[in-house]
């Protein structure tokens, strides 16, 4: 992303583009400056894209460092936040699918714990008892399948790696279907925040007290700052990338 392209809402750009783009940007304008025949009328536009830009890094900073050891919101909260302070139109159709996403990526995980290395050896110690007890009481345990432990250990592993793989489709298909909405919740978060901190410090001015951010403004500014960070969504699965747009 180059400094042109930041004239839209700071707010949607991630914290890393930002820093890319001062320290590019800022690169250009020094060898701007030392040409002779540089356009100066050209620089002094891009001088002041680079001044909002480093404003707004210095302000996430600022609210970085204010919001140290607080955790990151839970699902819960953002669910919250999005009923309460966020008016997102989500179709019908994403809902669902999203839904489905969530209720598949569950089911699947549900599998995986069949299939962990803990119960495999488990699997196969009970098979072995079984072959055991039939071979015991004179019974033909020819018919039966025998693995050794590691073959049996390989054998989940190959359903664990299917299982996982679907996982993963699960959540790349559940990002892609929330991206535009949770760049707009991103928005939505940014400027209730904005107004909520102007409120908050313009009473601690009127009663001349130290500002001191609420409960819920940190909230805010947590959530603001995990999502221009890149914290969240992880992606890890889509109930927590549902989570923004779903409630």
């Amino acid at each position: 992303m180059s400094l042109g392209g930041l004239d839209t809402n700071l707010a949607n750009v991630k914290t890393s583009d930002l820093l890319k783009c001062a320290a590019e940007a800022s690169a250009k304008i020094r060898q701007l400056e030392s040409d002779a025949d540089a356009d100066v009328e050209a620089i002094e536009p891009m001088k002041h894209r680079l001044k909002r830009v480093v404003v707004d890094i210095k302000r996430r900073d600022y609210w970085r460092n204010q919001l140290s050891g607080i955790p990151f919101p839970t699902p819960e909260q953002i669910k919250t936040i999005a009923v309460e302070m966020c008016f997102i139109d989500i179709p019908e159709a994403v809902r669902v699918r999203l839904a489905e996403l969530v209720a598949a990526w569950k089911r699947d995980g549900e599998h995986i714990l069949k299939f962990c290395p803990a119960q495999a050896t488990k699997d196969w110690q009970a098979h072995q008892n079984n072959l055991a007890e039939l071979a015991a009481s004179g019974g033909d345990v020819a018919g039966h399948e025998h693995k050794t432990l590691d073959a049996h250990h390989e054998s989940y592993r190959s359903k664990l790696n299917v299982l996982r793989s679907a996982q993963m489709r699960h959540t790349t298909e559940a990002r892609e279907l929330a991206a535009p909405f949770i760049e707009q919740f991103q928005s939505e978060v940014a400027e209730v925040a904005a107004i909520r901190e102007t409120n908050e410090r313009d009473n601690a001015e009127k009663f001349k007290i130290p500002f001191e951010p609420s409960a819920v403004l940190r909230l805010l500014k947590r959530t603001q700052l995990a999502l221009q960070d890149g914290e969240i969504p992880n992606g890890s699965s889509p109930d927590e990338i549902a989570a923004f747009i779903i409630n």
